[in-house]
């Protein structure tokens, strides 16, 4: 059941952007995948204070958690992969999107278990203790904000076409 809800939301996350946002500076598209991310991550909010809209919590997190997931990964990814592709001369485009593929599997699969483990610590959350879950859960929601801060960097189209 979340492999179809997390498919059905790539789907939806890919129509949405053929349709609406292929025209779209990319920084719009990071702006929209931050607040995509700023969303999911206050609802998990709700959910860790009990605040699930009456719906039992399996379902409230099966109805919020994989639609914001995946359309924050395809926001992120989509958006990113875009770039790269538009930036980088055609004779490196494998390497690169290699090295893109290879970072990216290392911090989100690697290093962000062990971030989590740290943040974890840090707020002494265990099996046994999770009062404090929702305020790491309220950190989760200020730093998907922060790229918020390096959108500069990220090029508008106008300095996309003169390379």
């Amino acid at each position: 059941m979340l492999s179809l809800g997390s498919s059905l939301a790539i789907a939806g996350g890919s129509a949405i952007y053929s349709i609406f946002l292929s025209g779209k500076e990319l920084r719009t598209l990071f702006i929209i995948g931050m607040f995509i991310a700023g969303f999911g991550a206050a609802t998990l909010v709700f959910f860790t204070t009990g605040h699930t809209a009456g719906l039992p919590p399996f379902w409230y997190l099966m109805i919020t958690q994989p639609f914001a997931e995946a359309l924050y990964n395809a926001f992120h990814h989509m958006t990113s992969n875009i770039l790269m592709a538009k930036l980088i001369p055609p004779n490196i485009e494998a390497s690169m999107f290699a090295l893109s593929a290879g970072l990216q599997n290392l911090f989100n699969l690697f290093l962000a278990n062990w971030n989590t483990i740290a943040w974890n610590a840090w707020f002494k959350i265990d099996d046994e203790n999770l009062d404090e879950l929702w305020k790491l859960m309220i950190v989760r929601m200020v730093m998907s904000m922060v790229p918020l801060f390096f959108l500069c960097l990220v090029p508008t189209r106008k300095q996309i076409h003169t390379i």
